[in-house]
């Protein structure tokens, strides 16, 4: 806002709380999900802990699923909590927010494996990670849908979204 930058990296709020002061937005977290595709959100442990404490981890899983499709269906409820934890008092910005919570979350929560495929090729041209470590590493060391497969078997996500 100083000018002292020539672009920024903005997630939201943020981001809607620039457009409206009239900056331009040059690609959005969903452009980048769209075009490139990129991940932005998650739940992420360490293997051996996760190992350990695999009744946590598959709560974890069916409570933030829960928690999805609450934010996904029941628009007052969620903006309250939006408002809550957030400092909006804007009702356009609101809504904005909202729709993008509704908008970034997948319904099962699997890792597609051509995402990081995709993520790790862009770090490498980035020069964000080693090229040689990138090759040798498998992508699949990067994520386990094991535990989400469980929910999905157990029909959890089918009688959660029915």
């Amino acid at each position: 806002m100083r000018g002292s930058v020539d672009a920024v990296v903005v997630a939201p709020p943020y981001n809607f709380q620039l457009k409206k002061l009239g900056y331009n937005e040059l690609v959005s977290p969903n452009d980048l999900q769209k075009f490139t595709g990129f991940i932005t959100n998650g739940i992420v442990a360490r293997r051996s802990v996760a190992a350990k404490n695999k009744d946590t981890v598959i709560r974890v899983i069916k409570l933030t699923a829960e928690s999805i499709k609450l934010v996904q269906t029941d628009r007052e409820f969620s903006k309250k909590v939006i408002m809550k934890w957030m400092p909006i008092k804007d009702p356009e910005m609101l809504e904005q927010v909202h729709r993008f919570a509704t908008e970034d979350y997948s319904k099962e929560g699997f890792v597609p494996e051509s995402v990081l495929r995709s993520m790790t090729k862009q770090m490498v041209q980035s020069n964000l990670i080693d090229a040689t470590a990138a090759a040798e590493t498998p992508v699949t060391a990067y994520y386990d849908n094991s535990y989400v497969e469980e929910v999905k078997r157990s029909g959890f996500f089918d009688q959660l979204w029915k």
